[in-house]
């Protein structure tokens, strides 16, 4: 055979996490399209048009639930703690992503900054340019989370922690080495 059943239901359960993540991000006008790369032939039409909606599209929902469902895996034959299943893993998983994207934006806008205002010869450069950089990242943030494939890479590792719990507390399958 194959694959054995856990990973046929894994491959079914991504294929509808999938679907989702297609549907929610074909018909949510604050996500990024093909048009907006100048795909003019695209516009208009929600759901043919937006066949890859997104060049990364394609894989960024592989990656994460990939990601999830690995991490969990190893977690809990590593480690035999069911607490990872619970949902405020799942809230502390969200909150850490987004966090980390913010310190990201906040690292990187901080960097440029930094070099225009040295390079205009600012007498404190650092501290003029973070500034600037935190009420930019600040004011923005939700714009490019919402903009940036990492807001679907975390939608979908969500849906690979979800995935993974319904195959195996309620699909009849056990946990690897878990009491």
């Amino acid at each position: 055979m194959l694959f054995s059943n856990r990973v046929k239901k894994a491959i079914l359960f991504f294929l509808v996490s999938f679907v989702l993540l297609y549907f929610f991000y074909a018909t949510q006008d604050f996500l990024p399209k093909w048009d907006g790369y100048g795909y003019q032939i695209l516009k208009g039409q929600p759901l043919s048009g937006y066949l890859f909606v997104d060049p990364l599209f394609m894989f960024i929902p592989l990656v994460g639930f990939a990601f999830m469902w690995v991490a969990l895996s190893w977690y809990l034959r590593r480690f035999k703690d069911e607490q990872i299943l619970s949902i405020p893993f799942a809230l502390v998983f969200v909150v850490a992503s987004y966090t980390s994207f913010f310190i990201a934006i906040v690292g990187y806008f901080w960097n440029n900054a930094f070099l225009v205002a040295v390079a205009r010869g600012d007498p404190s450069p650092g501290l003029n340019s973070f500034g600037i950089t935190w009420s930019f990242a600040w004011e923005n943030f939700m714009d490019l989370l919402l903009k940036s494939p990492f807001f679907l890479f975390v939608l979908s590792a969500v849906l690979g922690w979800l995935s993974y719990i319904l195959i195996h507390k309620y699909w009849n399958e056990k946990l690897p080495h878990v009491a």
